[in-house]
Parts: C-alpha cells; structure tokens; sequence
C-alpha cells in the first residue's frame, strides 16, 4: 500500500513540474532607453531579447537582417508571424516592432 501511495505522489509531482515547465513565458529583459529628446524612458521589454526568443526559433537573423523597413513595415510583417504562430503578447510586439524599426 505504502508503495503505492509513494508511486502516486511521485507522478503528481513529475506531472505538477511538467505542467508549471511547459507553461512558462519566455523571458524578457527590462532595459532603460534614450529617447530622442536626451531623456531616458524605460520600455520594460528588450526588442532583441524577444528577436531572440520568439524569431529565431524559427528563422536566421540573416533574414531579419536584409528586410529594412519602418514601422508600419514591421508591424505588418510581425503580425504576419503571430498569424503564423509567434506568440507575443502586445507590449512585446510593441517593443519588437520599435526595436526593429531602430535597428533594421
């Protein structure tokens, strides 16, 4: 009986861990960033952590790399992947979007 019982709690517990381990959000990285004005705003989310996290899984940075596009552009294009399936949320699409309308 006592067997039985351990062998019980031992599944409820590997289940509780699988299930808390695939439920996990990806991280993301506060950052301070300079406005154009000279001051600093802090976005809360970090665009190449979340390039990182939520792009490449499925894609190089190469093909990031060679699209140069505005804002509208990448809006487009990022809401073309959450289609796809990219999961983020909305500030981590804002801060996507931004970061990749900065940088590429």
């Amino acid at each position: 009986m006592k067997l039985t019982r351990m062998t019980v709690i031992a599944a409820l517990l590997l289940m509780t861990v699988l299930v808390l381990v695939a439920c996990g959000g990806t991280a993301t990285t506060a950052v301070t960033t300079p406005a154009s004005d000279g001051t600093t705003s802090t976005s809360g989310l970090d665009g190449k952590t979340i390039l990182e996290n939520a792009c490449q899984s499925c894609h190089s940075l190469t093909v990031v790399e060679r699209e140069h596009q505005d804002a509208a552009g990448w809006t487009r294009t990022v809401e073309k992947m959450m289609q796809k399936g990219a999961k983020l949320t909305a500030d981590e699409k804002n801060a996507l979007i931004q970061y990749l309308a900065e940088t590429y």
